[in-house]
């Protein structure tokens, strides 16, 4: 009976990392907005705006980067405990 508590509580550690990892991406992509909104307004009054086009790209790219991390820290999780 220990033994499968003891399993049960490393199995939750993991699962409360993965939370955090995957509510931290969140975090950071949400905090980056108004800084890319930023960067979008200097861009685009300085260069050209398909210079500035670029912007709203890599915010896509960041988006799709931070979906990539969060699928593969979840297989990864799946794949230890399966």
């Amino acid at each position: 009976m220990m033994i499968c508590f003891q399993e049960q509580k490393s199995q939750g550690n993991k699962t409360g990392k993965l939370r955090f990892v995957l509510w931290l991406s969140i975090a950071i992509y949400a905090f980056s907005l108004p800084y890319m909104i930023i960067i979008y307004d200097i861009i685009s009054s300085r260069w050209s705006p398909a210079i500035a086009g670029l912007v709203p790209r890599s915010i896509i790219i960041s988006a799709g980067a931070s979906k990539f991390l969060r699928s593969y820290l979840f297989y990864e999780f799946m794949r230890n405990n399966g």
